[in-house]
């Protein structure tokens, strides 16, 4: 099916792809919003179901629309994903759900989206899908023995999933160090990845009240038009620790709270790997190195870990 000529096709129904159509929709301009999911905020429902934002409320509200409830609350995912399909129906947002574009080229002076079995022209494209669709699964996980449960983030909802026995979260960033410490409640977890650092205050403390205020304003504040604003915008498109932890602390890894190991099994038994950050070298070189040594120790390392103490 060939639909007519848009004037702009904007890709992706989030809060990115939301805010793009508002500012059209302003100017009177004539465009149309395409998303691979059934519903308006499906992005969101279909993560971990403890997940909550990084941020407080009164940062969270796109452009129009304040986010309803506490100013200083953290809004759940599924709170977050209703506000997006408000959103888009108070401002009558033409957002097409269920279309996932294939394909977008350059014909003549205009551009061809295809989608499914729609075809769309448009004089603009905005690509608004987001920077962490796509999983990342180190290649060794392939390697591993077919009764070990491996999920991705991204698949990824309650400790229910696990299996009985330890457990290995690859990647130490924000999504890896929350659903370790939820899974630790559960079972002996282990936590392995590079530092990404730390934000100065732990997310809803007075101190990060103290600071967010002073951090937004000076990020809304530069644009890309400053030699400060341009560093900035090229340190967060490619961070080169990875984004710093907002909710939990280096410290909350203290063995005396949480027990934290790694397992890997093979010749039929499990080893027991040391918890350990690791530089920026990555966490699949470093896996993989550890994952060999620890397969040359005596078994009686599995029954006596050594836990390193972190503060």
């Amino acid at each position: 099916m060939i639909d007519q000529q848009l004037g702009t096709v904007v890709i992706g129904g989030s809060q990115a792809g939301l805010a793009v159509g508002y500012f059209l929709r302003q100017r009177d301009l004539p465009f149309v919003i395409l998303d691979e999911n059934v519903r308006i905020g499906d992005a969101w429902r279909k993560r971990w179901d403890s997940l909550r934002l990084f941020t407080p409320g009164r940062y969270d509200g796109l452009p129009g629309m304040p986010f309803p409830g506490s100013p200083w609350a953290y809004p759940s995912k599924d709170e977050t994903a209703d506000y997006l399909e408000a959103y888009a129906r108070a401002f009558e947002l033409p957002v097409r759900t269920g279309v996932k574009v294939d394909r977008v080229a350059k014909t003549g002076d205009r551009f061809e989206v295809r989608g499914g079995q729609h075809t769309l022209f448009a004089e603009n494209v905005v690509v608004a899908t987001g920077a962490f669709n796509n999983p990342r699964v180190p290649s060794f996980a392939r390697e591993l023995d077919t009764s070990i449960v491996q999920l991705h983030s991204k698949e990824y909802r309650n400790p229910s999933q696990i299996q009985k026995g330890a457990v290995l979260v690859v990647g130490a960033g924000n999504s890896g160090a929350e659903i370790a410490m939820e899974l630790a409640r559960h079972h002996q977890t282990w936590l392995s990845g590079p530092d990404t650092g730390q934000e100065p205050a732990r997310a809803g403390s007075h101190l990060d009240h103290l600071v967010t205020p002073l951090m937004w304003f000076v990020a809304t504040r530069l644009t890309v038009q400053t030699a400060l604003g341009r560093k900035l915008r090229d340190h967060f498109i490619d961070p080169p620790r990875g984004i710093p932890l907002g909710r939990v602390r280096r410290r909350d890894f203290c063995p005396s709270r949480h027990r934290t190991s790694a397992a890997y099994d093979q010749r039929e038994e499990w080893i027991s790997i040391p918890w350990e950050w690791k530089g920026p070298r990555g966490v699949e070189r470093h896996l993989v190195h550890r994952l060999r040594t620890q397969l040359q120790l005596d078994r009686s390392l599995a029954a006596q870990p050594q836990w390193p103490s972190h503060s």
